[in-house]
């Protein structure tokens, strides 16, 4: 091929076409080719190193926020909490993300075209530098091991209980048998279900639900010890027994029920709230069992200090019950008093305000404060033609 030739094919390729041929596709280019595409690059006014600057990255499920390289790779902490996930894109769009789990922390790449290409790794001391030459857009694979292919494993277990999953990847580790847990971050999962979910290589899905069913009967065996529970149980025995069942049934509102009557009774306002909140949750669509989570709720009001998780939940299923808006609206400027910038507190008072006549300056007053605490909002645009009708 002449310089002419490359000159024209260069001229004609866009901005990621070069970055791809000076960067990750280099070796299938002559030096010469290299040397064209850079003059051509510079021609635009780009950059290699400035192009490759130009990152995203993203914690659990927090929003994906711009980043410089350097920026992102000293965000890596030496030590990941269990399940803590991260994502770095690159400036071709290429996403690398890696989780920790109880055997291992799993490195995901996941490229334009093809399923993800899976590795574990024992050590987290490298996951710096494998971060740093997947962003310099150098290829990372020679110093990735163990390279595995996802779509070939079999769900064995879901839930939304970190505890009930973490029990079951201790138990699968014990055995020797290798698994992965898909979390919330994991968006190119389109199962349904928990959002955990246990993966295991297919030859060993057998012995892994073996090891869930054993999960079952456990907390079967619970629940016919509960029910047989005698009145005059001491409060111990029966906490104990509740904390052992909470865990293996964690969508169970009833069990969640009974566990927080139980701390209420012993006065541990704090964790008698949370099962309430759980246990409501857990089956909104029973009136009776949303009014009773929400009367224990407003007596643990009564007895404690703060708490605008308390509040938010009171507000909403109180909402749902269809209470009186003054007294939701009352629950919201509560927790506003607590936080000025509980975000979710301006935008739900700013609706309740809205939707009654003589209150557009108020709601619009919430509305404009929630757009100003989060200012990235998704329904933004949503939110700026309500005031637009407001004013």
């Amino acid at each position: 091929m002449t310089t002419d030739t490359m000159r024209e094919q260069c001229a004609q390729m866009t901005d990621i076409e070069l970055i791809h041929a000076l960067t990750v596709d280099r070796e299938s280019f002559s030096d010469q080719f290299h040397d064209v595409a850079d003059h051509e690059l510079a021609r635009r006014g780009l950059s290699v190193s400035d192009y490759i600057n130009q990152v995203r990255i993203r914690h659990n499920n927090e929003p994906e926020q711009e980043s410089t390289l350097w920026e992102a790779v000293e965000q890596i902490p030496p030590i990941l909490a269990l399940w803590e996930t991260w994502f770095f894109t690159n400036s071709l769009g290429q996403t690398l993300y890696f989780q920790k789990e109880s055997m291992w922390t799993s490195v995901h790449l996941v490229q334009s075209e093809g399923p993800p290409r899976s590795s574990f790794i024992e050590s987290e001391s490298g996951l710096k530098d494998v971060v740093s030459k997947f962003l310099n857009l150098e290829p990372v694979h020679d110093i990735l091991e163990n390279e595995i292919r996802l779509d070939s494993w079999r769900i064995v277990a879901e839930s939304n209980s970190r505890e009930l999953i973490q029990i079951l990847s201790g138990m699968l580790a014990d055995k020797d048998i290798p698994s992965t847990v898909k979390s919330q971050g994991f968006r190119n999962c389109a199962c349904s279900g928990g959002d955990l979910k246990i993966m295991v290589p297919e030859e060993y899905e057998k012995d892994a639900k073996s090891l869930v069913k054993e999960l079952d009967k456990e907390r079967d065996r619970l629940y016919e010890k509960a029910s047989e529970l005698p009145e005059d149980a001491p409060p111990s025995e029966a906490l104990e027994l509740y904390q052992r069942l909470v865990v293996l049934a964690p969508d169970d509102a009833l069990v969640f029920f009974n566990y927080g009557t139980i701390l209420f009774e012993s006065e541990q306002w704090e964790q008698a709230a949370e099962a309430f909140i759980h246990a409501a949750y857990a089956d909104p669509g029973s009136e009776e069992n949303v009014g009773n989570n929400l009367a224990y709720l407003e007596a643990i009001s009564e007895k404690m200090i703060g708490g605008t998780e308390i509040l938010h939940t009171r507000a909403a299923l109180s909402t749902h019950l269809g209470e009186d808006p003054d007294t939701i609206g009352t629950l919201y400027k509560q927790v506003l008093e607590i936080d000025p910038l509980d975000a979710i507190a301006h935008l739900n008072l700013g609706y309740l305000l809205y939707q009654h006549e003589g209150n557009d300056w108020e709601a619009a007053s919430h509305f404009q404060r929630y757009l100003e605490i989060n200012p990235e909002a998704e329904d933004r645009t949503h939110i700026e033609e309500i005031l637009n009708q407001l004013q």
